[in-house]
């Protein structure tokens, strides 16, 4: 005879504890709810239906490498609460950036034809699917990539500076350094990749057209968004080569809060913000 208190068990397993499991399962299965993974605090990753894990461990890794960057060179932590939306394809991709960013059918079909992830506000939406993320390195410079954009709205408060190409080839950079280590590009080969890429367009932007998101956009849908972004992510490299990302950072704090933006540009990295546009423009033409 059992004990009062005894419980049936099916190989070690309540009968009672197996019907909740059966149940949470089949809850999940019919209401395909995505799956949530928070590597840190502030800090929420979902995986819509369709997405590995495999894609959701390389959004973790971005994250952190991200966060130890600002952290440990900077002691800058990130304030605020973030979600990373992992969408399988274009369609996911399309459909989460006009829920979650609330935007125009017409202006997400435009970053679904040239992104592969984006970042507005506190949300972070990627498509797994994109053909350019085949790779974990690309996963994680990816989505990497959007997390420094999180820490650039948070140095200027919420007041991005309006320098486009400042903004994206910082992220850009920042991004393929912290990827090295997980199978990506040394810093020196991938600006090898970019002056190749540089080198086969058959049109190229000046940097001063970059400035605004206006002017990127145009640029996007005019040249590609393959060169657009790697001429900011040069540009953003000659920069850095001699001020290291000191300069950005501190960039980043101070120009929402002067009259004068141009001013705090030469003052942070030693030149006229036009001069180096030009200079730097007329480098990439003439190739010298």
């Amino acid at each position: 005879m059992q004990s009062p208190d005894a419980k049936e068990t099916v190989k070690g397993v309540t009968i009672g504890g197996f019907l909740q499991l059966l149940a949470v399962f089949t809850f999940l299965v019919l209401s395909q709810i995505s799956l949530v993974f928070a590597p840190s605090s502030g800090v929420e990753i979902i995986r819509n239906s369709g997405v590995s894990k495999e894609v959701e461990h390389s959004a973790a890794i971005a994250v952190e490498n991200v966060k130890a960057f600002f952290m440990d060179k900077y002691n800058v932590q990130l304030r605020r609460n973030i979600r990373i939306i992992l969408t399988s394809d274009t369609d996911g991709y399309i459909q989460a950036q006009m829920k979650e960013h609330r935007i125009s059918g017409e202006e997400a079909i435009r970053r679904g034809r040239t992104s592969s992830a984006s970042s507005q506000g506190s949300v972070i939406i990627l498509n797994a699917g994109h053909p350019r993320l085949a790779s974990s390195p690309s996963l994680i410079a990816t989505i990497a990539h959007e997390v420094v954009h999180q820490f650039q709205d948070q140095l200027t408060n919420g007041k991005m500076s309006g320098l486009e190409w400042l903004t994206e080839g910082m992220a850009g950079i920042i991004a393929v350094q912290l990827t090295e280590d997980w199978g990506g590009k040394s810093l020196a080969s991938y600006k090898k990749y970019c002056l190749q890429e540089i080198g086969a367009a058959a049109a190229l932007p000046g940097l001063a057209e970059l400035r605004t998101s206006k002017q990127w956009r145009a640029s996007l849908d005019k040249y590609g968004a393959s060169v657009t972004y790697r001429i900011a992510e040069v540009a953003v490299l000659e920069l850095q080569s001699s001020t290291g990302w000191d300069a950005f950072v501190l960039y980043y704090q101070l120009v929402n809060q002067a009259a004068d933006k141009g001013l705090v540009f030469e003052r942070n990295f030693g030149v006229t913000l036009d001069n180096f546009e030009h200079q730097f423009t007329e480098k990439l033409m003439t190739g010298k």
